[in-house]
């Protein structure tokens, strides 16, 4: 039997994102591999890049992209105020 997702939290994650979340982010609200594999290759979601998803069909646009960048670059990408 398998584990119903509740993807509500990630997709608010991914609204304040531009639509972008990381592997470990979707990890983080239960969803797997196996999950994230079947939505991009039923085309629901992308990937912008190894390990960053895009949460619809088709490339993020440019403040996707630079969500991207901040989720690549981890904690050394966001300013120390």
């Amino acid at each position: 039997m398998y584990h119903r997702v509740d993807p509500s939290g990630l997709l608010a994650l991914a609204e304040l994102q531009d639509g972008v979340v990381s592997l470990e982010q979707a990890h983080g609200h239960d969803l797997g591999r196996n999950s994230i594999a079947r939505l991009v290759r039923e085309g629901r979601w992308s990937t912008a890049r190894r390990g960053i998803y895009h949460t619809a069909p088709g490339r993020p646009g440019w403040r996707g992209l630079a969500w991207a960048g901040v989720l690549v670059g981890g904690d050394d990408s966001r300013p120390r105020w």
